[in-house]
């Protein structure tokens, strides 16, 4: 399944005309920049509250506050200080790719498109953003789009690991280069060998070259890690149906059904069906 991952970008601040920051509002800088959670915005508000610092680095605390929002799952809030540090800095592509990871998670695809979009034209190359608008692009189940954006996050930054894993979960969808796709998820495995998404992406990619019984072990590896995932047990169920095991097999598929009542739909979308 599709991969998330979150750009947190720091950047340095930069002092106004005034004279140098006392320790303390170093400190909140300092913090701001590096650190995450409750701290991080706490330290974010500071220098935002605090006129030692330009308007430049008020942008940057807006955007790292805006991190540190979302990782507590605080999106609006995170979009609104985006806001706020795009109405200081209009250039500000990582803003803007930031803003984009807060409209995918609240499933708002086409803002977040528009967001990456932009952040690209800023800064072409800019990987993490193509990443991310793979993701929107996945959501959408327009997986062609995805998989072009992830070759063009990996073409800008080649050990970008989530992205071969990303690109595998595209290619499995769309049934297309799957030799390719295995050596996408293998990439991704070698740094993460647990990740349940991207076993359950090999399984489907597995399922799909005829190799039932690697299905059924890759479904099943990333079910004792997420034992209610409900595409591994339908892929599996499948797969069982496949080798003659029909007890297993109609065990797993009505078990995924209930977990997720559109997943045969889901699937059948994707070309795959009982």
């Amino acid at each position: 399944m599709k991969i998330t991952i979150r750009c947190l970008l720091c950047c340095a601040f930069v002092l106004g005309s005034s004279a140098a920051a006392a320790d303390r509002s170093d400190d909140q800088a300092k913090a701001c920049a590096s650190a995450s959670g409750n701290l991080a915005v706490s330290a974010c508000t500071g220098v935002i509250k605090s006129r030692r610092w330009s308007a430049a680095s008020h942008a940057i605390a807006f955007n790292n506050r805006g991190v540190a929002y979302f990782g507590l799952a605080q999106y609006q809030r995170a979009i609104r200080d985006y806001d706020r540090a795009i109405a200081l800095n209009s250039n500000y592509a990582e803003a803007f790719n930031n803003r984009g990871n807060a409209y995918n998670s609240l499933d708002q695809y086409a803002r977040a498109i528009a967001d990456l979009d932009r952040a690209i034209a800023l800064k072409p190359g800019y990987a993490h953003a193509y990443y991310n608008r793979g993701d929107a692009y996945v959501s959408l189940r327009l997986f062609a789009r995805a998989a072009a954006d992830y070759d063009a996050a990996i073409a800008h930054q080649v050990d970008y690991a989530k992205a071969y894993g990303g690109r595998c979960w595209a290619r499995a969808a769309l049934g297309q280069q799957l030799l390719a796709a295995l050596t996408d998820c293998a990439k991704y495995l070698t740094r993460r060998p647990n990740d349940a998404d991207t076993l359950d992406s090999r399984g489907l990619v597995r399922f799909r070259m005829g190799d039932f019984v690697g299905a059924i072990v890759d479904t099943s590896a990333a079910l004792s890690m997420k034992p209610k995932l409900a595409s591994s047990l339908y892929v599996r169920g499948l797969a069982k149906l496949r080798i003659g095991d029909v007890a297993g097999g109609t065990s797993d598929v009505a078990m995924a059904q209930r977990t997720d009542p559109k997943i045969a739909r889901t699937y059948a979308g994707y070309g795959v069906t009982p």
